[in-house]
């Protein structure tokens, strides 16, 4: 079994207009950073990618064109590729939704391929692993390797 892992950080920088705030927004400082972060997993069968961005939210057609690339690249199956947003209110725009126009095209084909990067990442970095079955229980030292 083969497990790897790749984040990459999305921060938009100061002046970003915010998706999703009842009134527009724009970053004028960051609480904490946005990342995509993923997770390859490959066993004898079959292998997974998820990515999980810190985005508002993905369409279909924009995860579509992000998995395409992806099986493209590492040969990793289409249907095998998830990719979702964390649904934050403090990230820049990918999407258009309720009419706003607030997509930034260069920003947005950035994140696109910060998306796409992080997958082939978590794929090029894949290593060697396995997967413990442990039972634990609240009693201190008593943990069960099965």
């Amino acid at each position: 079994m083969k497990f790897g892992l790749s984040r990459v950080c999305i921060t938009p920088r100061m002046g970003t207009k915010l998706f999703g705030q009842p009134v527009q927004l724009e970053t004028d400082g960051k609480y904490t950073d946005l990342y995509v972060r993923s997770f390859y997993l490959n066993s004898r069968v079959m292998d997974i990618l998820i990515i999980s961005c810190d985005l508002l939210v993905l369409t279909k057609e924009l995860t579509d064109g992000i998995r395409t690339r992806i099986n493209e690249e590492t040969g990793i199956d289409f249907d095998r590729i998830v990719v979702h947003a964390t649904h934050t209110h403090a990230g820049p725009a990918v999407v258009e939704i309720f009419n706003e126009k607030l997509i930034n095209t260069g920003a947005q084909a950035k994140i696109i391929d910060q998306i796409v990067e992080s997958g082939k990442g978590a794929y090029k970095n894949q290593v060697k692993g396995k997967i413990l079955n442990i039972i634990a229980s609240r009693t201190p030292g008593n943990i069960n390797n099965h």
